[in-house]
């Protein structure tokens, strides 16, 4: 079975013996630019680009994939020593409330359908890019997106 944690680290309410058990159950982590530093200096003294980051978390808490978001810019995807970027979309921003947890909820929508970890990362960029272009955190999704959800949905039943 999967695990995700979301790292979703706020101000100074965190602990590092928190984050390690958390990574100790997860198989799929997901964290931001600002978490990666954060981590990076919690769990290993210095601050580490994000595909050393990457590599050291799968390597010593035994995850599987890691996925760094980047805002405007994007995020990334590490799996078996391969860390893959994926564009950002660059669309407007009314609201960012929403945004991570969306792109969260998109990439594991479609990996659990059965998409490579980069397709995965570019439906969440989709769907987070979405989310931040309208108010509020739980917009009503538009028929194009409607539709991309049940494109997904039948690849489960191949």
């Amino acid at each position: 079975h999967q695990v995700f944690y979301d790292v979703n680290l706020r101000k100074n309410y965190y602990e590092k013996e928190w984050i390690e058990k958390s990574l100790c159950q997860s198989s799929i982590v997901k964290l931001n630019d600002r978490e990666a530093l954060i981590i990076s200096e919690l769990l290993f003294g210095q601050t580490l680009k994000q595909e050393k980051l990457a590599e050291l978390i799968c390597r010593e808490y035994d995850l599987s994939i890691v996925c760094i978001t980047h805002g405007k810019n994007g995020s990334s995807v590490y799996r078996n020593g391969k860390l893959e970027k994926v564009a950002g979309i660059n669309g407007p921003v009314a609201d960012t409330v929403g945004g991570g947890d969306s792109y969260s909820a998109g990439f594991l929508f479609s990996y659990l359908c059965g998409t490579s970890i980069y397709e995965a990362a570019e439906f969440a960029e989709i769907l987070g890019n979405f989310v931040v272009s309208q108010s509020g955190a739980v917009p009503k999704y538009p028929k194009w997106l409607e539709k991309e959800i049940e494109n997904l949905k039948y690849k489960i039943k191949k």
